[in-house]
């Protein structure tokens, strides 16, 4: 009587837990969506080059090729041109605005979040488990710049789209097709997302088949070429920004990288204790069973031996079970570690995007990995309650907290400096305009000098010769800069502009001296809230339009 009544006290405790558990897990998804959706309907900037992204968008809506030459530097777009055509038919109807962008970006979000809690289910994580894990995997990406006006969300879903759909349609011939397509358009949405390629060929060729491999790594290298010539031909320039561009401006700053990973590691504390624990239970439970009792050296060598197999095209290289998810962990840290995370501008994001699904997939898919040891399946009962619920909450507080923590600051979330600035701009005709102005230019219909990503045309160039006649040739990329800048500083010194408002940080090379010519009327502070960037912007007007004793 006292052991039923024991076991039924238990199983209604757990319950309780599980219920509360869920309960939390719903609010937090609900704080979730709220702070999406204020993010996608903030009518002003939430970073600093997010107007970039609506200026191809209006060239495209104006019949105008957004890389052409003759749009450079003031148009270059770094990222792809994949997002911009999904965007546009939507921006025929509603414009090209912050609310368009945001929505296609929120959508392809929520559709990554619903593919990985498939691939979850797949995995045999059960409802729970992987509710809590999209929950994580969402807030991760609630942070910062990937639910912003850019390519980001789409670019994901692709990237996990392409990996994923091989292992979902069990390798077949048409699943590597299609993930080879998949592949091919996240290059065109944003570059690193090609990842999906190298990572697919290469666990094919050591996991798989080696035929396969080899047919999967033929057919993406005969789309990426076909389809580079066409882009080439239609976009004269999107290479050297999209590509060339990034490998020149990028920087190894290990700083930038540790800072990163220690992030990382505070984020994720609890999804990283859960891992321990689960592992160690594993372990415990092998050596219980005598499994790695004659594990020696020479013995793992000869059975790597006898498993290597490098003749049958059928048959991988290797011939080991080894899990799909843990692979792609292992070098997207690699691309992170030696290349991504070095560099200076996008904190977490390249984390977030190629790190956390596949730690995360990786590590949920272990909770529930079979035991033999009776006593360790009690102890995994326990850890269940004591471990693994707390430690998923607390990594999702923590990323939540992350993402949000300026949401209720009203100093940050008042517009009315914003409305101040749109206000003041209404007065001029032609402004030569600091980045964050480039969505209320739009609105008002008046000429754009500076997108942020603008000063970085002059390193849209390459050192390879052998690509010469074949991209647009650097002295081309170099005469244009040239002449943009001729062009702003002409205009400054015969004080076209009716006013420069711009912050002190965007007083560039090409503005040197403009204070000889130009004095400061106002100066204006406002704030992106989602990214915590400010802009002190100063407002200059000629100084042939001041009244003489103001000169």
């Amino acid at each position: 009587m006292n052991i039923a009544a024991t076991i039924a006290s238990f199983s209604t405790a757990k319950k309780l837990i599980l219920g509360f558990f869920s309960l939390i897990l719903f609010y937090f998804g609900i704080q979730l969506i709220r702070y999406h959706y204020l993010l996608v309907t903030f009518p002003y900037p939430l970073e600093s080059f997010e107007g970039a992204m609506l200026l191809t968008t209006n060239l495209l809506l104006k019949g105008e090729n957004p890389y052409a030459l003759e749009n450079m530097p003031v148009a270059i777009n770094v990222y792809g041109i994949n997002y911009h055509l999904l965007v546009y038919p939507f921006a025929r109807i509603w414009g090209s605005t912050f609310l368009v962008h945001r929505a296609i970006s929120a959508i392809f979000i929520l559709l990554s979040c619903i593919l990985f809690f498939i691939i979850l289910r797949r995995h045999q994580v059960n409802v729970l488990n992987s509710f809590s894990a999209v929950l994580i995997l969402y807030a991760s990406l609630l942070y910062r710049y990937t639910a912003v006006a850019k390519p980001d969300g789409l670019g994901l879903f692709l990237f996990l789209l392409s990996i994923f759909i091989v292992s979902l349609m069990q390798y077949s011939t048409w699943s590597l097709v299609v993930s080879v397509v998949l592949g091919v358009l996240a290059f065109y949405t944003k570059p690193y997302f090609v990842l999906s390629i190298p990572y697919l060929v290469t666990y094919l060729f050591l996991f798989v088949s080696k035929k396969k491999a080899i047919f999967y790594g033929v057919l993406a290298f005969v789309l990426l070429i076909t389809t580079a010539f066409m882009i080439n031909q239609i976009f004269e320039t999107y290479f050297v920004n999209t590509f060339f561009n990034h490998i020149n401006v990028a920087t190894n700053d290990f700083r930038q990288l540790t800072g990163q990973l220690e992030l990382f590691s505070i984020f994720y504390s609890g999804i990283i204790l859960i891992f321990i624990v689960s592992s160690s239970l594993s372990v415990l439970d092998k050596i219980q069973g005598g499994a790695l009792q004659n594990l020696r050296l020479e013995i793992l060598k000869k059975e790597l031996i006898n498993r290597i197999n490098v003749f049958n095209y059928e048959k991988p290289f290797l011939q080991i079970a080894f899990p799909f998810s843990l692979y792609c962990f292992i070098l997207s840290f690699g691309v992170f570690y030696f290349k991504l995370g070095r560099h200076v501008g996008n904190i977490m994001t390249y984390a977030y995007h190629l790190i956390t699904p596949f730690f995360l997939l990786y590590v949920y898919s272990r909770l529930d990995v079979p035991l033999k040891s009776i006593h360790l399946i009690k102890r995994r009962d326990m850890y269940h309650y004591v471990i693994l619920l707390p430690g998923i909450l607390v990594s999702l507080y923590l990323l939540y907290s992350s993402a949000t923590y300026l949401k209720d600051s009203p100093e940050w979330t008042d517009m009315k400096d914003w409305e101040r600035v749109e206000q003041i701009m209404s007065s001029y005709k032609n402004i030569m305009n600091s980045q964050v102005l480039v969505s209320l230019l739009l609105e008002q219909n008046k000429p754009i000098y500076d997108t942020g990503q603008t000063e970085f045309f002059q390193y849209s160039h390459y050192s390879l010769t052998w690509l010469d006649g074949l991209l647009l040739p650097n002295a081309d990329i170099s005469r244009q800069w040239t002449r943009y800048e001729d062009a702003i500083g002409s205009a400054v010194r015969e004080e076209e502009f009716d006013a420069i408002i711009v912050t002190p940080l965007e007083q560039r090379s090409y503005l040197q001296g403009f204070q000889e010519h130009y004095v400061m009327v106002d100066k204006i502070g406002v704030c992106m809230f989602h990214t915590g960037q400010c802009a002190l912007l100063e407002v200059w007007e000629p100084k042939s339009s001041m009244p003489q004793n103001d000169k």
